[in-house]
């Protein structure tokens, strides 16, 4: 849901306190344009851990 565009968690955000909902959206979007996956972890009142996981490219950069 995190991932999807526009998902704001926060309803109390708006334009004058920051975010549009895109951020989390568009990594998914370049992460799996490059073959990876990401995912989150999180427990209420600690925060979250996102892994983010890339192929390695087949040819040196």
């Amino acid at each position: 849901m995190i991932f999807e565009p526009f998902y704001r968690n926060d309803k109390s955000r708006n334009k004058k306190t920051g975010g549009y909902g895109l951020g989390l959206s568009l990594c998914k979007t370049i992460i799996e344009a490059h073959g990876g996956t990401i995912s989150v972890k999180s427990k209420f009142g600690e925060g979250a851990t996102f892994c983010l996981n890339l192929p390695n490219s087949p040819q040196p950069i």
